[in-house]
């Protein structure tokens, strides 16, 4: 979903692994919802920057689990090493943004990126 165009200033291949990473996490909590479940990624721009939100309608995130997501070695799922988000948040900080929980009614995940800077005339 998106309104309107958005350009970042992001590498693309770290924006696709970042959002394979998140899109990847989706699927594997909508595993028990089955068909009814459903991903959606949301492109916007908020105070200057570039955001993209990844959700999903798989089940909550304890408490507890939220406040060690971007911890390396820390995992839900039964196989993995528990490196995907930390990693995807690395990337997001090396391209001077951010992923984050986004604290609301549905499970999202928040890609903060800078805008791709206009060019002046000619």
């Amino acid at each position: 979903e998106c309104a309107q165009p958005v350009q970042a200033s992001a590498d693309p291949g770290y924006v696709r692994t970042i959002l394979e990473n998140l899109v990847d996490n989706s699927m594997h909590s909508l595993r028990d919802v089955g068909s009814a479940g459903r991903i959606t990624i949301r492109v916007e721009i908020e105070d200057g920057r570039a955001v993209v939100r990844v959700s999903d309608d798989g089940p909550a995130l304890e408490p507890g689990v939220r406040d060690s997501l971007f911890e390396p070695l820390r995992s839900t799922k039964t196989q993995g090493l528990g490196l995907g988000l930390p990693i995807a948040r690395a990337l997001a900080r090396s391209m001077r943004g951010d992923l984050s929980l986004d604290e609301g009614t549905r499970k999202a995940f928040r890609l903060e990126l800078p805008m791709l800077a206009a060019r002046g005339g000619p």
